[in-house]
């Protein structure tokens, strides 16, 4: 088994986890077997003597990162402004940038939507696959992209112009698939399956610098007061210097205690408040909060211990917890979502919740019941949570105890994150469907 066959759609974003056919057949095989607990190892890793070590910041401390915190506006009531049907499935969140929307279809044309209307300015056809979602920087368009037009895949990142699609310039890694990118100032900084970080210099369209993290990437990164954080492969989460690549700290949250003897155990994408980072893994939890200076743990939230017996389940089957949604920090609480039922089964067979976990001490404060798997990253717009379940169904709840104040249900399933901007939600499904709620 090559290290390119374990990969895991981008959770970046918050996508779906959805393994790839080796490994799905390496965890169906293992439904039956009885490993010994190992405890999973939790302590940092040294920083290299050459590396700078980061100022603590203080609890208090606004850090622009991405995905960057939400302003506050009017709430959304769930009525459909426009409605539009796209040539292709929608699985990466849409991008606004001067009253326009950016989105990507699979295997079909990007498109720029009038975010007002949904009327269509353009349309643009890309000769390969877009890597999860766009990245807006003035005029120009970013996204992480696998080419397909030299006979052979190849992944890099592809800038577009946002007037017509067209364009502009690419950059070609060493791996077949790459992670969306992040932009910090001029550098785009993303992961591939090569197992390097790339920054790229959006100028010039030239490398910057590499960071090998012994590891494919498959969790797209984040960025926060000069830090990039992606998590690898293996389970380790590292810390960067975003201006040189140099590794500030590198936790090891791999959890082996139920997964022996694969070392295959993605991340979720992170994400960064104040002096804390959160992140999880995705197969069997747990969910992490870690110190942004040393990398130390603050807490963590098992989740093996959650599970709830699955109706589908044959004799012998083992049930397992995985992380459906990266978590999102607001206030003092942390929101994820989480799935339970045995190895391998179909994701509508999944029972998904979403969580709600006290920020300072990892507690659990509530718990609701979604349709299926929650999917994309939850978003938190004053008292209302709004997220999305596999199923097609969208929901906006109060943060205090998750119940529902509206939800809408979709044509299709869901399987990408939500863009609210100002007081519109906009998202799309794997049918093609796109929609503005108000």
């Amino acid at each position: 088994m090559t290290k390119r066959n374990l990969s895991v759609s981008a959770l970046s974003e918050g996508y779906l986890p959805t393994l790839s056919a080796p490994i799905l057949l390496l965890l169906l095989t293992l439904t039956a077997c009885d490993f010994s607990p190992v405890p999973p190892p939790s302590t940092p890793i040294p920083i290299p003597p050459a590396t700078r070590t980061p100022v603590p910041l203080p609890t208090n401390t606004s850090i622009a990162q991405s995905p960057t915190p939400v302003p506050q506006f009017p709430t959304p009531t769930g009525k459909v402004v426009w409605q539009v049907r796209l040539d292709g499935g929608i699985a990466s969140s849409p991008a606004i940038g001067a009253g326009l929307l950016y989105v990507a279809t699979q295997g079909g044309p990007f498109y720029a939507l009038d975010a007002a209307t949904g009327q269509e300015r353009w349309q643009a056809t890309f000769d390969g696959e877009i890597s999860g979602s766009f990245v807006i920087s003035r005029s120009v368009l970013y996204a992480g992209a696998t080419f397909l037009d030299t006979g052979a895949r190849q992944g890099g990142v592809v800038a577009f112009d946002t007037q017509d699609g067209h364009e502009l310039w690419r950059y070609t890694a060493g791996g077949e698939n790459v992670t969306s990118p992040v932009l910090v100032g001029r550098l785009l900084i993303f992961g591939s399956d090569d197992d390097k970080v790339y920054a790229v210099d959006t100028r010039v369209a030239e490398e910057r610098w590499t960071y090998d993290a012994g590891a494919p990437l498959d969790a797209p990164p984040i960025a926060a007061d000069g830090i990039v954080y992606i998590g690898d492969a293996t389970g380790t989460f590292h810390a960067l210097d975003a201006a040189n690549g140099n590794l500030l700290w590198k936790l090891d949250a791999g959890n082996r205690e139920r997964i022996l003897p694969l070392t295959y155990t993605t991340l979720t994408s992170a994400y960064a408040a104040g002096d804390t980072v959160y992140f999880a893994n995705v197969l069997e939890g747990p969910v992490y909060a870690v110190d942004t200076a040393r990398g130390s743990e603050r807490w963590r939230f098992a989740t093996t211990g959650l599970m709830t017996p699955v109706p589908t389940a044959e004799p012998g089957e083992r049930d397992a917890s995985i992380v459906s949604s990266p978590p999102v920090a607001a206030g003092d609480t942390v929101y994820i979502g989480i799935s339970f039922g045995p190895l391998g089964i179909p994701v509508p067979d999944r029972i998904g919740y979403l969580y709600a976990l006290d920020a300072r001490t990892g507690r659990e404060r509530w718990k609701v019941q979604a349709e299926t798997q929650v999917v994309g990253r939850p978003i938190v717009q004053g008292n209302t949570i709004y997220y999305a379940a596999n199923a097609g169904i969208l929901h906006a709840a109060g943060t205090s105890t998750g119940a529902d104040r509206w939800s809408f249900e979709a044509d299709s399933p869901i399987n990408a994150p939500l863009l609210l901007s100002e007081s519109t939600l906009y998202f799309g499904t794997l049918g093609g469907e796109f929609y503005a709620l108000r």
